[in-house]
């Protein structure tokens, strides 16, 4: 009966397998844009055709956020990608650390984004899960979010909602986005 037990404990496991973005080694087309961020030391590739959005920090209500970037592909209302940097020396801002991840985030799993690792989180508000990677630097949060997919991962329950939202991440264009991005900060 022992045996029995472990096998059915084994099968639910392998239906929730961690499934994150494979950044590494992405080929990135010559004609993308790059994006720099000279004061906080990022920058990422992304496809010509996407519009860039930086909106105003100062109406954002965020504390501490540095730089808000939205990517936006050709007719979409929502963002394909969206990067919230924030000042973690900043006592107002909310960051993060691997250990609040660990006890807020599903599907918890670090994966290469570009020259660092990030922190695949998925959380779950009262009608969507939402997918988002952190990049811990020092003194520094980079939050990648994707409202996208969001949209397309909603379900009736929050494991389906997972299973449908964390594969979406390793769609083109937005694994390679995630392989061009450097970082200039030392990691935390």
């Amino acid at each position: 009966m022992v045996h029995m037990r472990t096998f059915v404990l084994i099968g639910l496991l392998s239906q929730v397998a961690v499934v994150t973005p494979r950044t590494a080694n992405q080929a990135i087309p010559k004609d993308w844009k790059t994006y720099r961020d000279v004061a906080n030391g990022l920058s990422f590739r992304y496809p010509p055709d996407f519009r860039l959005s930086e909106p105003s920090i100062a109406d954002s209500g965020i504390d501490g956020l540095l730089r808000e970037v939205s990517l936006y592909a050709e007719g979409e209302y929502f963002s394909v990608l969206k990067v919230l940097v924030t000042d973690c020396k900043n006592r107002m801002a909310v960051c993060w650390d691997e250990a609040s991840l660990r006890k807020t985030c599903d599907r918890l799993a670090p994966f290469p984004v570009g020259n660092r690792t990030a922190f695949q989180c998925v959380d779950y508000g009262r009608a969507a899960c939402h997918w988002g990677a952190y990049v811990l630097l020092k003194g520094t949060m980079v939050r990648m979010i994707s409202m996208a997919t969001d949209r397309a991962a909603s379900a009736n329950t929050r494991s389906e909602c997972a299973n449908r939202l964390v594969p979406a991440m390793r769609a083109y264009p937005i694994e390679a986005m995630f392989s061009s991005f450097r970082f200039e900060s030392p990691a935390a």
